[in-house]
């Protein structure tokens, strides 16, 4: 799996999780800004298949763009590595364990 399909999945897993526990609103940030830019544009309406023509993230991009329309607000915004040490040592604990 290539670094922006986890990240990808890590957005979908979270998306699902809020969604369950009846949280409707949605800060979401990420050190790629690839996978930031995908999320900027579902989120504005483009349709996940003119996003995507990988095989390997088309099903997810699809899947997180049926989860967004699930929330009543959500934004996207890129922060470099140094403002995401959190998620990072978090990520290589559980790589880990």
């Amino acid at each position: 799996m290539t670094n922006n399909e986890a990240e990808l999945w890590a957005i979908h897993q979270g998306l699902r999780i809020s969604i369950r526990n009846g949280y409707k609103n949605l800060e979401i940030e990420g050190d790629s800004q690839i996978v930031i830019e995908i999320m900027k544009k579902l989120n504005n309406g483009k349709s996940w298949e003119r996003i995507t023509n990988s095989w390997r993230t088309a099903r997810i991009v699809q899947e997180i763009a049926e989860l967004i329309k699930r929330m009543d607000y959500k934004s996207f915004n890129h922060v470099r590595r140094n403002g995401n040490r959190a998620a990072d040592l978090l990520a290589n604990w559980g790589c880990r364990a």
